[in-house]
């Protein structure tokens, strides 16, 4: 970046590194079999991605992905986890009324706890794995409904292999697609909202 603002030249780079793409990259297209999933900057294309690929490629680990029903009643996701949803989320779960969905969350939304706590949302789960990686650890950990999923930590977690765990999700920590087209319907609001999100255009 610092020898492109010096040549004060446009710079088109094409990498399949996405870590490469989010650090040299003031906005990234991100394209699958020769097709324009999303045109952003890279944080937007993090926080807002425009559809489930693009939130499974942008970002490492990946985010977490979980397939799921909305109950309008209860105004609750089902499906490997019960999700109380908030306002905001059960409007956009409810314009997708009869339709699978799927929720995802970033690893660093949720925390690991030993107990159920007072979190809006407490999952029962086993850790697989946890990797240390210098200022933060990576837990993969076993959801007592069957899919894994990973929880960055900052600095080391007191937990191992094995371990009864809680993983504790924030009331508005997830992000909503439709699990048929991958299409997102909803993202948490974020602080550093100042980015212009672009999906795909059209046709």
């Amino acid at each position: 970046q610092r020898l492109q603002r010096e040549l004060e030249v446009t710079t088109v780079y094409v990498t399949h590194d996405q870590t490469e793409a989010m650090t040299i990259g003031d906005r990234i297209a991100v394209l699958r079999d020769g097709r324009l999933q999303q045109v952003a900057t890279p944080m937007t294309c993090y926080h807002e991605p425009a559809n489930r690929f693009v939130a499974s490629f942008i970002g490492e680990p990946s985010m977490n992905l979980l397939e799921c029903s909305f109950d309008p009643d209860s105004s609750t996701f089902d499906g490997p986890i019960s999700y109380p949803a908030t306002d905001r989320l059960a409007a956009a779960a409810a314009d997708a009324a009869g339709r699978r969905l799927t929720l995802g969350f970033r690893p660093e939304a949720p925390a690991v706890t030993d107990d159920a706590g007072d979190g809006a949302l407490a999952v029962p789960g086993h850790v697989e794995v946890v990797e240390p990686v210098g200022e933060r650890s990576f837990v993969y950990v076993s959801l007592a409904a069957g899919p894994q999923v990973t929880v960055a930590t900052p600095g080391r977690i007191p937990v191992g292999e094995g371990d009864r765990v809680h993983i504790s999700l924030p009331q508005d920590g997830v992000h909503l697609f439709d699990a048929e087209s991958g299409e997102a319907l909803y993202h948490p609001d974020r602080e550093d909202s100042n980015d212009q999100a672009s999906g795909p255009p059209d046709g």
